[in-house]
């Protein structure tokens, strides 16, 4: 069978193989947080990066320097927010996200409104990465499914039923860290291509 015309393309080539990773570690992780009602956590934490990237690009730091850090702290606070006020994983969700969107809208503000920088960060174009992102994408894939399957029954065990899992000696409390800590990783990765892709693209538009 032919291969479809597009494909003939490098970046096109290029934006498929590393949106293909990245969809099948989403698609993974995807399992375990709907059933811990965290469906929304990748959203959440998206928004939380922006207000991660306006930090960085506030105080002249490189944003991804800013951006991991802060986005697993914040999937971790979901979680204990979720087991110590007895909240809805959405609702938590909800709370951290608005923190997010509000902080970055708030420095840029204080930076005298969003600059070009700023959105070019943030609105990437996947067709603009080069090789060595799609390298990039495919070992942190592959390391991030690694740990996946390595954890499998016991994420799947903490994801279905909890009360199961701690009968049979697996930490709820650390599987579910180990989970918000993959799923953070999968949106500062999705960033990253964004955020190298804006890059590139800039420097061919110069």
């Amino acid at each position: 069978m032919a291969m479809p015309y597009f494909l003939d393309y490098g970046f096109m080539q290029r934006a498929y193989l590393a949106g293909s990773f990245i969809a099948a570690l989403c698609a993974m992780l995807g399992l375990f947080l709907v059933l811990r009602k965290l469906s929304l956590i990748g959203d959440g934490l998206s928004h939380v990066s922006f207000g991660a990237i306006a930090l960085g690009l506030f105080f002249g730091v490189y944003p991804l320097y800013a951006a991991v850090p802060l986005v697993l702290a914040a999937s971790w606070f979901v979680l204990k927010l979720t087991e110590r006020t007895k909240m809805y994983g959405d609702a938590a969700i909800g709370v951290v996200s608005a923190a997010g969107v509000s902080g970055g809208v708030i420095l840029a503000g204080l930076s005298k409104g969003f600059n070009v920088d700023l959105f070019s960060y943030l609105f990437g174009n996947i067709l603009a990465i080069s090789a060595r992102e799609v390298f990039l994408s495919l070992g942190l894939s592959l390391t991030v499914l690694l740990v996946i399957l390595f954890f499998y029954n016991e994420l799947f065990s903490a994801a279905f039923d909890r009360e199961y899992a701690r009968l049979t000696g697996v930490k709820a409390g650390r599987i579910d860290m180990l989970l918000a800590s993959l799923t953070a990783v999968a949106v500062v990765m999705c960033n990253l291509l964004l955020f190298v892709s804006a890059l590139a693209f800039k420097k061919l538009r110069a």
